[in-house]
């Protein structure tokens, strides 16, 4: 058993070697024995293949010290679209019945993610960096928001991870696209948007069901990971207007709200470059939670 809350654990910032003995014992007896060399990762690296990119959501922080900070610059920006001096963060409360367009409906939502948008655009000015050095081949290090703000600078999965923070703070769900050599987020614009989401999630599960075989691929990750076998399906529900793609990048080039979304649009134009979404909030329900991040604990 090995503990991932232990102080080197907690504590690594780099990547180093070391050893894990294993022994079985049977009946007193040792049946067994070997050492083998491991190598252990600071808690700020993400490694985005098949075995660990289903903890991709465990690097989305809301609770970092500075994603307060950044929705209070961003309340007088929502009390301006809003027109209302008490305007507030309140997710999907002002989401409006079915029965009205969907831009009407989820207009207050909208105006939140706007809100945090002009916020980190006019109160920050970031610009694009590239990740600081891992010294391993196939991860990559994860800036906190905390960095983020302090160094003005990300990359494009920096600014998403930062993004995806401040949406799951003011309890808006986020969602991360990783296509090949990019991500950027989005949001889903209501509660029934995520219903309509989970719909797609549990598609593979029922038909593995229905024709008694077993479902592709583990379940751990069909329950927050859709792949590009889905990408048709997920095209849809942007195209509907319950996704709501958002190119973080263009915080860099100073671009409009709705100028970045239109790149976000533009950038799933193309299914081969496709890979995968990732659903925060799914994730969370299956105990995915924050990873307890060195440079910000208290």
């Amino acid at each position: 058993r090995v503990s991932l809350t232990s102080e080197m654990a907690s504590s690594l910032r780099e990547s180093v070697y070391t050893s894990l003995q294993v022994s079985v014992w049977w009946e007193e007896r040792l049946a067994y024995q070997n050492t083998f060399r491991v190598a252990m990762l600071p808690t700020d690296e993400w490694r985005d293949d098949d075995l660990n990119r289903i903890w991709l959501p465990s690097f989305v922080l809301p609770r970092d010290p500075v994603i307060a900070d950044i929705v209070d610059k961003a309340q007088k920006y929502l009390s301006a679209f809003e027109d209302d001096s008490g305007a507030g963060f309140d997710g999907y409360q002002g989401v409006l019945p079915p029965g009205v367009p969907i831009d009407q409906q989820c207009q207050s939502v909208d105006d939140q993610v706007r809100a945090i948008w002009w916020a980190l655009l006019q109160e920050y000015q970031l610009s694009y960096i590239n990740p600081p050095p891992s010294f391993t081949e196939t991860s990559q290090r994860l800036r906190t928001p905390s960095a983020i703000i302090a160094g003005k600078r990300g990359t494009c999965i920096d600014l998403t991870l930062l993004l995806a923070a401040l949406l799951e703070y003011v309890d808006v769900y986020p969602v991360v696209f990783l296509l090949d050599g990019h991500a950027f987020p989005g949001y889903l614009r209501s509660t029934d948007s995520y219903t309509l989401l989970r719909k797609i999630f549990l598609e593979p599960a029922t038909m593995a069901r229905s024709n008694g075989s077993a479902p592709p691929e583990s379940t751990i990750q069909r329950e927050w990971i859709l792949d590009q076998r889905y990408y048709a399906a997920l095209i849809d529900l942007v195209r509907q207007g319950h996704i709501v793609p958002i190119e973080s990048v263009a915080l860099t080039q100073r671009s409009g709200f709705d100028d970045a979304v239109n790149q976000g649009t533009q950038d799933l134009r193309s299914k081969a470059d496709f890979q995968f979404l990732v659903d925060i909030k799914s994730a969370r329900e299956a105990d995915v939670t924050p990873i307890p991040m060195w440079s910000i604990r208290a």
